[in-house]
């Protein structure tokens, strides 16, 4: 990220670069579904210092993503994927930098045999 400063009254400009931002997972959605529930679905990924390669990574294992944003990733999630009960690691890897690249550290996404939902209704007045 680049900036530049200017003190007034001087037309001098120091201009600082701290490269791009760090590549970080801060959240997954869904991030919880039934296993009565697997279907192909799409996982949205937020964070920062994503890329156009960047990739999500679901427990190990590349799958189709979507550049957004540097901050928003959208990956396509098949049926086998979420078809067994467990809990399953998500992450987001870059190629750069070169030549081993980065990854994030991993979120948990959790298939249940059951996903209750429960409705409270505003108290009355």
């Amino acid at each position: 990220m680049a900036g530049s400063l200017v003190l007034p009254p001087f037309t001098s400009k120091i201009l600082v670069d701290n490269g791009p931002a760090q590549l970080a997972l801060a959240g997954i959605h869904p991030a919880l579904i039934s296993v009565d529930e697997a279907a192909d679905f799409t996982l949205t990924a937020t964070g920062s210092g994503f890329t156009p390669g960047s990739l999500v990574r679901w427990d190990g294992r590349a799958r189709p993503t979507v550049f957004v944003s540097s901050s928003r990733l959208e990956a396509t999630i098949s049926a086998a994927d979420v078809g067994v009960v467990g809990e399953y690691l998500v992450s987001v890897r870059d190629p750069q930098p070169a030549p081993s690249g980065s990854e994030t550290a991993a979120l948990v996404f959790r298939v249940a045999p059951q996903v209750f939902e429960l409705y409270f209704p505003q108290a009355m007045r």
